[in-house]
């Protein structure tokens, strides 16, 4: 039950650190503002929400879950880290990383959502 409000939490922190990326009105400038004062915010209140789960009393299927959410919230704070930083610092040199850390995120969506099943 913690495990399910944690995620239902996890979820809309999700929904609101992504949202930037859906506004297409927002000017660079305006993207990046929100990435740093809206997303990232959001990013570590959803990971907040999973730390909260305590992992032993979950089942194994659950736990591989709990651990990919997990991650995959990590890699959101750095994806969404260096994107800051890119921009602040008017750079283009943290661009590999950047995709290095969608691929691994894309990786551990694919993983919690499989096509098929």
């Amino acid at each position: 039950a913690k495990f399910n409000r944690s995620l239902n939490k996890f979820s809309e922190m999700e929904l609101k650190a992504l949202s930037p990326y859906r506004d297409t009105t927002l000017t660079n400038t305006q993207l990046f503002e929100a990435l740093r004062n809206e997303s990232l915010p959001a990013w570590k209140k959803a990971e907040e929400a999973l730390t909260t789960v305590s992992e032993e009393k979950l089942s194994t299927k659950v736990k591989e879950k709990y651990k990919d959410f997990l991650e995959y919230c990590r890699l959101r704070i750095q994806e969404t880290e260096l994107r800051v930083k890119s921009w602040s610092e008017d750079t283009n040199n943290y661009d590999d990383e950047i995709e290095e850390l969608n691929k691994k995120i894309v990786a551990i969506i694919n993983r919690l959502n499989p096509v098929g099943k």
